[in-house]
């Protein structure tokens, strides 16, 4: 598989409040976006892929249970401590991590980072967002009325002692790309628009992730700005 990470702090932020980890061997990565408007969320993203690193850097074998567990611990941890501190109070962070085993794509989501499927000329968003619009949008609600509630997480990591992790399980084929973003790129590109940069550039994905990242800052880039591209290629 070919692989690449890239993260951009954006045109208005004043601190790039993302992390990101790749391990190629293990074929784990991860996105984390830490809350903006809260203090600490770039300690809570940071903290985020420190713990589940820490969780799975001494096991032999990954598996779903381990990592839900990694990503419950690293919960926890940034629960507790924004608890502890004041300065700390309500960060928070989403997550999404993918781990690729026996040619099966294994998600991991909370929040409102996502994960999508190139395949052929079609992309397929493979997570659904856990906002407050997501779920006025499930009920019917319309979107004019929905829009100023699309970054109010429902859920998150470190906010609230509960703690509810998707698991998504995908078999992939050669050719197949995997884009695992942050809102900082879907809030300024449509699905349209991302796919569109894909299939200009396929089997170049260094140039697809600079050209994704220069898209979203060109029109505006009000948010920090994340993304991990992976293509899939003959096993």
């Amino acid at each position: 598989m070919e692989v690449i990470g890239l993260s951009n702090i954006g045109l208005v932020r004043e601190r790039n409040e993302d992390n990101y980890y790749i391990d190629k061997n293990r074929q784990i990565f991860i996105v984390c976006d830490g809350m903006g408007g809260h203090k600490g969320g770039d300690v809570a993203s940071k903290l985020a892929v420190d713990t589940v690193v820490g969780v799975i850097s001494n096991q032999a074998n990954i598996s779903q249970y381990l990592l839900n567990e990694a990503i419950k611990k690293a919960h926890y941890n940034i629960w507790q401590q924004g608890q502890n501190n004041p300065d700390l109070f309500r960060m928070g962070t989403t997550i999404i991590l993918a781990h690729i085993t026996n040619d099966t794509l294994h998600l991991h989501h909370v929040g409102d980072s996502r994960a999508y499927l190139v395949r052929g000329q079609s992309l397929t968003r493979l997570t659904n967002d856990h906002t407050l619009a997501a779920e006025m949008e499930k009920s019917g609600i319309d979107e004019n009325k929905r829009k100023s509630y699309n970054h109010i997480l429902t859920r998150a990591l470190g906010i609230n002692e509960d703690l509810v992790i998707d698991n998504i399980i995908l078999d992939l084929q050669d050719d197949d790309i995997i884009l695992l973003c942050s809102d900082g790129l879907t809030d300024l590109l449509t699905d349209v628009e991302i796919l569109n940069i894909i299939k200009s550039n396929i089997n170049q994905i260094p140039i697809i992730g600079r050209n994704l990242i220069s898209a979203a800052i060109d029109n505006g880039g009000n948010d920090n700005v994340t993304l991990i591209l992976i293509q899939i290629n003959g096993r």
